[in-house]
């Protein structure tokens, strides 16, 4: 396997001339100075952070939970988003699946047909080019770590990046083409979804930001049944594995709206709240582009030239203002849980 690295002198040179500059006017460049301290931690093999909420929560009492979760609801979701979700779980967060065998998402797939997939299925017109240059090890922009779980894609002001772990498998072509589809949108769009969250300091926009890497990752699955690398029921099970980990912490979500609403945590449940803790913006980030995600998948096995045009749209159009508007035109409303049972009733039962 060729050696795929981030150049860690260009991202001490890039920390060390933003260090000069007065940042406090520019959110944007903050954010690179951030980002790439994270990305230095990486190329030398340390997760960029350790998450200490949950024992914090410990130390809380109830009062000051529910604060946290009405924030967190004020200030990363939408009144349309929060619908969507509490109205959905229900029907998409039931129990009978089946197991996620392991065996489907360890299936050996080298690197290099991966990377041929990629140019076979998703490079088409001007992201041929963009996709050479990911596995041009001279452009530094692809980075292979043994870090378990650090899949991400960082975007600067200048440059956008790609890390992810990496062992071969149909699960980790799962992952890269996840990533691709950050990548592919933020090319796309000029970057809009994330410098409209930034510029404007609208965080509600950090609901749309997963739905282009969820489509791209539920479509990955569809190549490797076409190509005959899986069988179905290994493509059922990678779905699974897809669904469950958006998906499985709705039921928190609105345990969390529960409390928030009523302003209270129910005595037996004070320890639960403690143990399971996340911020209800943690569940929805995933959860909502899920179902718009989904939606559009079906619409990509029946016609994937239309789906990618109802996709493009979106994420060149839409805002917190206008989501259900901008949804509904591209066919897309995750209101329509009808569609959204057509895609999750192959995964109750064995393929």
């Amino acid at each position: 396997m060729k050696k795929y690295r981030w150049n860690k002198k260009e991202i001490k040179s890039k920390i060390k001339e933003l260090k000069t500059k007065d940042l406090y006017e520019n959110p944007n460049l903050q954010n690179d100075l951030d980002v790439l301290k994270d990305m230095l931690k990486i190329t030398r093999g340390i997760k960029p952070c350790v998450d200490l909420t949950k024992f914090k929560m410990m130390l809380y009492n109830n009062q000051t939970i529910i604060d946290i979760l009405k924030d967190d609801f004020d200030t990363y979701i939408t009144d349309y988003q929060n619908d969507v979700i509490v109205n959905s779980i229900e029907d998409v967060c039931y129990s009978n699946y089946e197991d996620i065998y392991k065996v489907s998402l360890d299936i050996p797939l080298s690197l290099e047909m991966q990377q041929e997939l990629i140019y076979k299925y998703f490079s088409d017109g001007k992201l041929y080019r963009s996709h050479k240059d990911i596995f041009n090890t001279n452009q530094k922009i692809l980075h292979l770590t043994k870090l378990k779980d650090v899949n991400e894609t960082e975007s600067l002001t200048h440059k956008d990046y790609i890390c992810v772990c990496n062992k071969e498998t149909a699960n980790d072509f799962k992952t890269l083409c996840h990533e691709l589809g950050h990548y592919d949108e933020r090319l796309i769009t000029d970057n809009r979804l994330l410098n409209a969250r930034f510029d404007n300091n609208l965080f509600k926009y950090e609901n749309f930001i997963e739905i282009y890497s969820i489509f791209y990752e539920l479509i990955s699955i569809d190549i490797l049944e076409k190509e005959k690398l899986i069988t179905p029921h290994d493509g059922v099970m990678l779905h699974l594995h897809s669904f469950l980990n958006k998906t499985i912490d709705g039921k928190f979500y609105n345990f969390a709206k529960y409390c928030t609403d009523n302003n209270e945590i129910p005595s037996e449940d004070n320890f639960y709240i403690r143990k399971e803790f996340m911020y209800p913006s943690s569940v929805s980030i995933y959860y909502y582009p899920f179902l718009i995600s989904c939606i559009l998948y079906m619409e990509y096995k029946k016609d994937p030239e239309r789906a990618f045009h109802n996709i493009n749209y979106i994420v060149k159009n839409i805002t917190p203002d206008n989501e259900k508007k901008i949804l509904t035109m591209a066919d897309a409303n995750p209101e329509d849980l009808e569609k959204i049972n057509n895609y999750t009733k192959r995964l109750k039962t064995k393929s």
